[in-house]
């Protein structure tokens, strides 16, 4: 998720792999049984979105908008 005050910067990292694609089970990211350090890409297609909407976290406000993405095997 990005915010209009994210930063974003070159890291490199064996850890990472630099060319190619693993592929994961959405169940597997969803369910957080691994701490990923690093962001994760999902590749879907969009079947919906909300309306803007404001979210109240610790006096702060940020505005979000919530994308549903499908799985097309």
């Amino acid at each position: 998720m990005f915010q209009v005050k994210t930063k974003v910067q070159a890291h490199a990292s064996s850890l990472i792999p630099v060319h190619g694609f693993s592929f994961t089970k959405i169940s597997e990211i969803t369910s957080s049984t691994k701490d990923y350090n690093f962001l994760v890409d999902v590749i879907g297609v969009l079947s919906g979105m909300s309306t803007e909407r404001e979210y109240v976290r610790d006096g702060k406000v940020t505005r979000m908008i919530v994308i549903e993405l499908t799985d097309h095997r």
